[in-house]
């Protein structure tokens, strides 16, 4: 069987390929700091270019994040790691919220479920993180553990405050959000699979 951390690198990979190739089909020159992510996946680019080599792309990059997550869900739960429904249940809403992402955004009437299958994704994986975070407060310690979570919490509710706001540095704001839950992701994700390893084991338990 796969590590379930495997998924999230995988899942980390894709994502990052995803929108390289995206931007690189993008109908006008990408703005990173002033353009949604979710653009990539409009059938219309920011400044009303057809769109339709990004967004097939974006869709397709979407559905492949899905299966990723309900995998890892079901790779995690299967591992018997801590909080292993929990998990579970979590990684398949966020599965969920990656199918409602490939939506496009400037269609009026999919702008709200694409906002709700995003916020699922970000929401999903930053309670997973959080829970696993702190089942290794041990591990890592006071300070550390202390650091990650600021890590994981304060650029995503930045974000959100910016989006509540209007402001017009949300955009950017949204690039550090996911820097910050993806490197906290990789980091705990990883550490709660080596305090689970069998203490006297010399050999993987996965594949």
């Amino acid at each position: 069987m796969r590590r379930p951390n495997g998924y999230i690198r995988l899942l980390v990979v894709l994502n990052l390929a995803m929108i390289a190739i995206c931007i690189r089909h993008y109908a006008e020159p990408y703005d990173l700091r002033a353009y949604p992510i979710s653009s990539l996946g409009g059938t219309e680019t920011m400044n009303g270019y057809p769109n339709r080599s990004s967004a097939l792309r974006f869709v397709a990059g979407m559905a492949a994040s899905s299966s990723i997550s309900f995998r890892y869900g079901t790779a995690y739960h299967a591992a018997g790691l801590p909080l292993a429904s929990t998990v579970r249940t979590i990684s398949r809403l966020a599965s969920a919220g990656f199918l409602v992402t490939a939506l496009p955004h400037n269609i009026p009437a999919l702008w709200r479920p694409h906002g709700i299958g995003a916020a699922a994704v970000f929401v999903g994986f930053w309670a997973i993180t959080l829970l696993q975070l702190r089942s290794l407060a041990e591990r890592f310690g006071p300070v550390l553990q202390a650091a990650l979570g600021a890590l994981l919490t304060v650029p995503l509710a930045s974000y959100a405050l910016l989006i509540a706001a209007g402001s017009p540095l949300e955009h950017a704001a949204q690039k550090f959000a996911v820097l910050g839950l993806v490197l906290t992701t990789l980091r705990v994700s990883h550490e709660m699979e080596l305090q689970s390893l069998p203490a006297t084991a010399g050999e993987p338990r996965w594949a």
